[in-house]
């Protein structure tokens, strides 16, 4: 769980910079088996800011 919280909190601190694509691929091919989740998550979090 220690690895999620993490994770969830550099996509928080992603998504208040204009990287938020670059840190999606970084987050995704580092944590390939976490990918689909930590891609859908920032989509989501991406749409709801919109």
């Amino acid at each position: 769980m220690g690895c999620q919280k993490n994770i969830f909190n550099t996509l928080r601190k992603s998504l208040q910079t204009t990287s938020v694509l670059s840190v999606t691929l970084k987050l995704c091919l580092e944590q390939p088996a976490a990918s689909f989740l930590v891609c859908s998550l920032i989509f989501i979090e991406y749409n709801s800011k919109k």
